[in-house]
């Protein structure tokens, strides 16, 4: 079931009014805006919203209502989350499978929270969809969705069947899945809205017998339609998003704009999940890898992908600037393993070839939307084709097939380019969220000082308001780890004044365990500092 909670108002909140909510999935905090939760209050009367925690409060109750759900649309968003306002109440729904919520409320009666689990509802925004059987009996139903597409759905009429896309061998990564679609149109009924330019713009669910089995965007280019008669079939192409992975750069997305550089030590399956999560469709993602390295034990339920590490600061391309695609990452992480990623089902299966050779009944290692384990998943793997001639399901769709013998690998060698990271720093430029909180950087015990504010048109590097007094303060402090002796460190700093600066200074320090490095190449057991001046 999914969640909903409703707030009831009783009355306009006043100055210190407060309430709170999370979700979580498999006992995990579901993160809304790069918050593990809600926690805002009424700060003020007639005064504007304080970003992110103070709600203002409007002359009136309707008023105040309206910008509540304002407020939260706009700090606390997450694709699965929404805010409606109806009557004196607001609904909150999260729009996800078996999802828990936690809430508080500090009012005095003048608003309430209530909780209740609902159907999860994937037909939010379900602009059309088509049904119809085949010869053979079985329903099929297709449902396209449009982003933010808040009307009725209407039934138009179609066919639709799912392909493969071609691999020159077995060992072949990437194997994407498609679904050609055939619609009919006439001129009261164009579809002319699914041309769009935004490859994400519509997604599509295909069922067969009620089980869903494929997932994925309608591709807006090669779309085929007559010309000249009044009713038409317009032929399009649905992807499952493997293929826009090219596109994307590996980086966290915040808010459906990319985000964070991803830095540090990472397992091999977060790498793969950060990938695909930036294909936009949540889906289960199920491994079945069993490639151990000496000491560690095999089992059903470990997966060698949450034991192996990478550092995420090494996928840059060769000018150390540039980061690279998740296509690039993905095949990277998947290539150690000679592993190979498809789509069955509407949800992703990772796997090596070989290894289902040998059994038919695997069972992968399964994981939710939010790559959380939920357990073992055996898929049947194995199946035999016949021929429709002798009424043989499943058939090939062709009359005549031919079956091409290959070589067999009689051996097979494995290498792997370690690569080195750019630096010992994590987030050496500084990337912040907006609010100052920095990935690989410890702030000072006490709060940044107010003269240490955000750029508006970066989320890298600090912005400093001029300074009177040069007073050395400490803001942030990265750890590096162990160094060898002997080990050179190279040190470079960008620097920029504003027009209106004469000049400017940056400190910093390099301690190791109780003993600084000094300007002269020594080591003291005292405070001391580096000072670049522009």
């Amino acid at each position: 079931m999914a969640k909903k909670v409703v707030i009831s108002y009783n009355s306009n909140p006043q100055v210190t009014d407060a309430f709170g909510f999370a979700f979580f999935l498999d006992g995990l905090a579901i993160p809304i805006n790069g918050f593990l939760g809600v926690n805002v209050n009424y700060w003020k009367v007639g005064r504007p919203n304080s970003s992110p925690y103070g709600i203002g409060i409007l002359p009136t109750l309707s008023k105040t209502i309206n910008n509540t759900v304002a407020f939260l649309k706009g700090q606390y968003s997450q694709s699965n989350l929404t805010y409606k306002r109806v009557g004196n109440t607001i609904e909150i729904l999260m729009n996800i499978e078996n999802v828990t919520v936690t809430t508080s409320v500090d009012s005095d009666g003048r608003f309430t929270f209530v909780s209740e689990d609902v159907e999860p509802n994937e037909d939010v925004n379900l602009k059309y969809f088509f049904e119809y059987d085949n010869v053979d009996g079985d329903r099929f139903l297709c449902k396209i969705n449009k982003k933010g597409y808040k009307g009725e759905a209407t039934e138009i009429h179609g066919k639709a069947n799912i392909t493969k896309g071609k691999a020159k061998d077995h060992l072949d990564t990437f194997r994407g899945t498609g679904l050609d679609v055939q619609l009919e149109a006439n001129i009261g009924l164009t579809l002319e809205d699914l041309y769009t330019d935004d490859e994400q713009t519509f997604t599509v669910r295909f069922y067969k017998n009620n089980k869903l089995v494929f997932r994925g965007f309608l591709k807006p280019d090669d779309v085929f339609e007559s010309f000249v008669q009044d009713a038409w079939y317009i032929n399009l192409t649905a992807i499952d998003g493997l293929g826009i992975l090219e596109n994307l750069s590996f980086v966290q997305e915040i808010n459906g704009y990319d985000g964070f550089n991803i830095f540090g030590k990472r397992k091999a399956f977060d790498l793969i999940f950060l990938c695909l999560k930036r294909i936009g469709i949540p889906m289960k993602i199920n491994t079945f890898i069993n490639t151990y390295y000496e000491g560690l034990t095999p089992s059903d339920t470990l997966d060698p992908l949450q034991k192996i590490y990478m550092i995420a600061d090494r996928f840059v391309k060769i000018d150390d600037n540039t980061i690279m695609s998740c296509e690039e990452v993905l095949k990277s992480v998947l290539d150690i393993f000679q592993a190979v990623i498809t789509q069955i089902d509407g949800e992703w299966y990772i796997y090596k070839p070989n290894e289902l050779y040998s059994n038919k009944y695997p069972k992968f290692r399964r994981y939710n939307e939010l790559g959380v384990y939920i357990g073992l998943n055996t898929k049947f793997t194995g199946g035999v084709l016949g021929s429709q001639i002798d009424n043989f399901y499943p058939h090939h769709c062709g009359g005549n097939q031919r079956k091409k013998i290959k070589g067999a690998i009689s051996a097979f060698r494995l290498g792997y380019k370690y690569g080195f990271i750019s630096g010992l720093l994590t987030n050496p430029s500084l990337t912040h969220n907006g609010n100052l909180d920095y990935i690989g950087w410890t702030e000072a015990s006490n709060p940044l000082p107010s003269f240490v504010i955000n750029d508006p048109l970066t989320t890298n590097g600090l912005l400093m308001t001029i300074e009177s007094a040069f007073i050395p303060v400490k803001l942030l402090t990265a750890q590096t780890g162990l160094l060898n002796i002997n080990t050179q460190i190279q040190i470079q700093i960008g620097l920029t004044l504003f027009p209106t600066q004469q000049a400017s200074r940056v400190n910093f320090a390099i301690k190791c365990g109780t003993f600084y490095l000094t300007s002269i190449g020594t080591w003291v057991n005292s405070f001391d500092i580096f000072s670049l001046t522009c």
